[in-house]
């Protein structure tokens, strides 16, 4: 008889404390800390730009705008990367031949 398992004891003890970063709290508090970063960068642009210490002061907004629109390219074509490389559960079984062509599981 064996004892009963509990969900993390599945889990590598090293990957144990890094858990917490998948869940639906840990992707909340991640868009507040990036928003506030970009708030952020959108007041020393204002303080840099009144004091004419800022390269592009015609340009409003580049410093923070570019990067967040750069980020969600990167995401984006990581959903595409998906769709374009990955394969069926039973692809190297059938590629094997060891699934007949009847069998749809």
């Amino acid at each position: 008889m064996t004892a009963p398992r509990d969900a993390k004891s599945d889990i590598h003890p090293l990957v144990r404390p890094i858990t917490g970063l998948t869940s639906p709290r840990a992707g909340l508090i991640t868009v507040i800390v990036l928003a506030v970063l970009v708030a952020a960068g959108f007041g020393l642009e204002i303080v840099l730009s009144e004091d004419g210490l800022s390269k592009y002061p015609e340009v409003y907004g580049a410093y923070e705008l570019l990067p967040l629109a750069a980020g969600a390219v990167a995401i984006l074509a990581g959903w595409a990367l998906v769709w374009l490389l990955s394969r069926p559960g039973d692809f190297y079984a059938r590629a094997a031949g060891d699934v007949k062509e009847g069998e749809n599981d």
